[in-house]
């Protein structure tokens, strides 16, 4: 049986394949284009007017979507969790529905529903595609919330103190959605791409690292594009970061809980249940609503299945293999360093974090820089493999919470005492710590998958993304078709929400965003 170093060499090499490589040969091509240090690429970093003003856009994309989703998040989260309307319950068991379409879609079909056009409509469309991460992360910080705690808070300060103790509660989870739509937001290609073909031109970074790389052959000036909004995400998850430590994250206790008290909002009831339902139409309902007159009718839809069928089952395959490969990745490395010292969790959460503070499409160049080469590599190049080493490392830092999450459930006498008892470490971790991190793991290879289906920016550049049904939609809308750009939409969404159906439904299960 293999011994418990080579379990986590094996882990730690992967990792650094998907999450550490592509970033290391960003790095290279920048400072050392044709093999010689240079530091010429970085001067094309805000060193003139034009590039202030892509650093403007996209740092106001950020902040706007990021407080767009904020407030929506919030809002909706504060009534699901604590009404008692049977509305809002239903609200909260579809929470998560918005996230399962992907932004480029939420694009395409509030630009057919309206006249919505430029900074605006990028801000509105990235909101409303993204709350969910808010929404969902605060009901589960406010529903936790015991109700002993607030009845103290009510006996001191009144309501007032109630409201302000259960916000101050559920701040870390809000701000931990807000920072991931933030970045989310500031690296977006396909939304501000998109929205300025059918409006005024909107330039931002991500738009930026495509031209330079797809255009003009600049791979330096493309990589240089990509620092000012990967500083922008890891300064955002750096401070969220230092948030948490300082003590704006508080433990709640599980000791003999009790159900939280639903919120006195009295006459503002209906107003604040109307909200919330107007949200999930404006994110939802409407969208799908606007895809489905585009279509027309059912037979388009199936037209539009069988003319990309191959994308579809290319799409789903490499989805699903992703999420198999960030999450056994995730939960081989998380296990070889938990309790193992700070240092090397540490080193985990921030490699983890790489492939996600850099823009997706700068994934891809670096991705591409590394495996575009004859020999072995191109073996991975050639085929699904790439695809799938895109989503996997864009998706990884997913699978890491969820991992640690799971695995810091487990009571470590259970390894010691099979240990002791001379079990093999690929017996202990297969056979203790997997079944109690299972559920956990689970969840985050469904959200990476879900994540996966509705990836456009990492995949754009590399030829084998070509052929997922994101592109084959993305490139659609370029060639005037919009009834077969709205029936595929319709089949991706469905595709992309059949696993989260089976796993609410036929499971039980709501599907939890890692924090």
């Amino acid at each position: 049986m293999m011994g418990r170093a080579p379990i986590a060499a094996t882990g730690w090499v992967l990792l650094a394949i998907l999450a550490v490589v592509p970033f290391v040969t960003l790095l290279g091509e920048m400072f050392f284009p044709g093999g010689e240090l240079s530091f010429a690429s970085l001067g094309t970093v805000l060193d003139e007017e034009r590039e202030w003003e892509l650093f403007a856009n996209t740092l106001g994309l950020g902040v706007g979507s990021a407080a767009g989703a904020l407030f929506l998040g919030v809002t909706c989260a504060c009534v699901v969790a604590r009404s008692q309307s049977s509305l809002a319950k239903l609200v909260r068991s579809l929470l998560v529905v918005p996230l399962l379409i992907p932004p480029l879609v939420h694009a395409i079909a509030w630009t057919t529903a309206s006249e919505l056009r430029g900074p605006a409509a990028m801000v509105v469309v990235l909101s409303l595609a993204y709350f969910p991460m808010v929404a969902v992360l605060t009901t589960a910080s406010l529903e936790s919330i015991d109700r002993r705690q607030e009845e103290a808070a009510l006996l001191a300060g009144g309501e007032r103190a109630r409201v302000r103790l259960a916000l101050r509660l559920a701040a870390p989870s809000a701000l931990s959605g807000a920072v991931a739509v933030f970045v989310f937001a500031v690296s977006d290609f396909a939304v501000p791409d998109y929205l300025s073909t059918v409006g005024t031109k909107v330039n931002v970074y991500a738009n930026e690292i495509f031209t330079r790389w797809q255009r003009e052959g600049d791979s330096g000036g493309a990589i240089a594009a990509a620092l000012p909004p990967a500083a922008l995400a890891a300064l955002a998850m750096a401070g969220l970061s230092v948030f948490r430590r300082r003590g704006g994250s508080v433990t709640i206790s599980s000791a003999g809980f009790q159900t939280p008290l639903p919120l006195a909002i009295g006459r503002w009831r209906v107003v604040a249940v109307g909200g919330v339902i107007l949200t999930f139409l404006l994110s939802c309902v409407i969208p799908i609503a606007c895809l489905l007159y585009t279509a027309g009718s059912v037979s388009v839809i199936q037209e539009a299945l069988s003319q990309a069928r191959g994308e579809v089952l290319r799409s789903m395959g490499c989805a699903a293999a992703a999420a198999a490969l960030a999450t056994v990745v995730a939960f081989v490395v998380c296990w070889s360093t938990i309790r193992r010292g700070v240092v090397g969790e540490r080193a985990v959460e921030v490699i983890a974090l790489l492939p996600m503070a850099l823009p997706a499409i700068a994934l891809g160049v670096g991705l591409i820089r590394t495996w575009n080469r004859p020999g072995p590599a191109s073996w991975v190049y050639d085929g699904p493999a790439i695809v799938v080493a895109a989503f996997a490392a864009r998706f990884l830092v997913f699978a890491h919470t969820s991992a640690i999450a799971g695995l810091a459930a487990q009571s470590p006498d259970l390894e010691d005492s099979a240990r002791i008892a001379g079990v093999s470490p690929w017996r202990r971790m297969w056979s203790i710590a997997a079944p109690v991190a299972a559920p956990s793991i689970a969840s985050a290879a469904l959200l990476v998958f879900l994540f996966s289906m509705r990836e456009l920016d990492a995949i754009v550049l590399i030829p084998q993304g070509n052929r997922s049904v994101l592109f084959r939609i993305y490139n659609a809308i370029h060639f005037n078709r919009p009834q077969f750009v709205a029936a595929l939409s319709l089949v991706l969404v469905f595709l992309t929400a059949a696993p989260w159906l089976l796993w609410r439904v036929a499971l039980g299960r709501r599907m939890e965003l890692p924090q």
